[in-house]
């Protein structure tokens, strides 16, 4: 077992500069596996493709399948 003392200096310009930017990417991470568990298939693990459909300028249907199964998940507003 290593054991030892480390000392950080928190009155640092560049401490804070990387803390600013750990938490920058930290954040970009969080978003992009947010967007990875949003873009899975509930029932198969497969990519969901997502369809948006317009009329008259206006949102009209938004359908969600899936790439692997047979998964549909359907908006319209009709």
């Amino acid at each position: 077992m290593v054991t030892g003392n480390i000392t950080i200096d928190l009155n640092s310009k560049s401490f804070a500069r990387k803390l600013r930017a750990i938490s920058k990417h930290t954040e970009a991470l969080a978003n992009e596996l947010e967007k990875i568990e949003e873009s899975t298939c509930p029932g198969c693990d497969g990519v969901l493709i997502e369809d948006v459909l317009h009329s008259n300028g206006e949102v009209f249907a938004n359908n969600i399948s899936c790439s692997k199964c047979d998964y549909i998940k359907s908006d319209s507003n009709v």
